[in-house]
């Protein structure tokens, strides 16, 4: 079976070891402000074996940031993203922004001295949908999922039943509540669900959360991701015939879907932020 380990350095800024004995790879890489203590982390996993790449689910910086940590002590390990992002990495503006964010969450857990390496943030590699990536003797089926972002992936390998998911699906918020993550696309986002809801899951890796296991227990989770992502668009076009303007609909996704969970993951300023995306691209669709 294939090991999952959280090495990430900070909460939040998750990353997570896949590893089957043949090889390795790593599945996001948190912030860039922890990007060195997560490379310390990779190693005292991996010991002397080596690291054989790097996998961005998206583009944001709490996923993608500690990459070029993690390549200055793995030179040989490419980082594998989508297209998009890949573009998105190109553009200095779009790190501009990254670093700020980056700086920002360094702020709120009281971290002022690191290095800075998002300059160097690129893709090796480009996948699309349908594309296969190896990992020792696991093979993982490219799923184009967006919704979250224009660039969202996740991964699937039959082998194992594991769904690797992107956070288009959604984000666990406590019991059955699953937390919408869309910000480009209401419609693209039931689609990703209604796919993976189609594939026989036995176990899901979510981005922040770790490891879903169980057919039932990966099912319950989609089937509320789908109702809540559902429910939210419902809600936020109701509120809005009633009067509400975009500032009170984002306080209502805001006190429906900011609990502790959510916390635990997101900051409340990067919770605002994209909430403030998610409601007029409601109101549009």
């Amino acid at each position: 079976m294939l090991k999952i380990q959280n090495v990430g350095a900070f909460p939040g800024g998750d990353a997570f070891l896949l590893d089957d004995g043949n090889g390795a790879c790593l599945l996001d890489t948190g912030f860039g402000f922890c990007g060195e203590a997560l490379a310390v982390h990779v190693r005292r996993a991996l010991a002397e074996r080596p690291l054989d790449a790097i996998l961005l689910t998206h583009s944001h910086y709490d996923h993608a940031c500690g990459a070029p940590h993690v390549q200055a002590l793995y030179p040989d390990a490419p980082v594998l993203a989508h297209e998009y992002a890949a573009q998105v990495f190109q553009k200095p503006g779009a790190k501009r922004v990254m670093r700020e964010m980056d700086q920002s969450a360094a702020a709120l857990f009281g971290v002022t001295a690191y290095t800075d390496r998002i300059d160097a943030l690129h893709a090796d590699r480009i996948l699309r949908d349908g594309d296969t990536v190896t990992v020792g003797a696991h093979a993982f089926t490219v799923l184009h999922q967006p919704g979250h972002t224009r660039c969202s992936i996740a991964f699937w390998c039959e082998s194992e039943r594991l769904l690797i998911a992107s956070e288009t699906l959604g984000v666990p918020a406590g019991g059955d509540l699953v937390a919408p993550a869309y910000l480009i696309g209401y419609g693209c986002t039931l689609d990703a669900i209604d796919r993976a809801l189609a594939l026989p899951v036995e176990r899901m890796l979510l981005p922040h959360n770790g490891v879903l296991e169980g057919a039932a227990r990966c099912r319950r989770f989609l089937e509320n991701a789908r109702f809540w992502a559902v429910e939210a668009h419902e809600r936020v076009h109701a509120a809005h015939r009633a009067g509400a303007d975009e500032a009170a609909c984002i306080e209502l996704l805001y006190k429906l879907f900011y609990t502790p969970e959510t916390a635990h993951g997101q900051p409340e300023k990067a919770f605002r932020l994209n909430a403030s995306y998610m409601v007029p691209m409601l109101l549009r669709e």
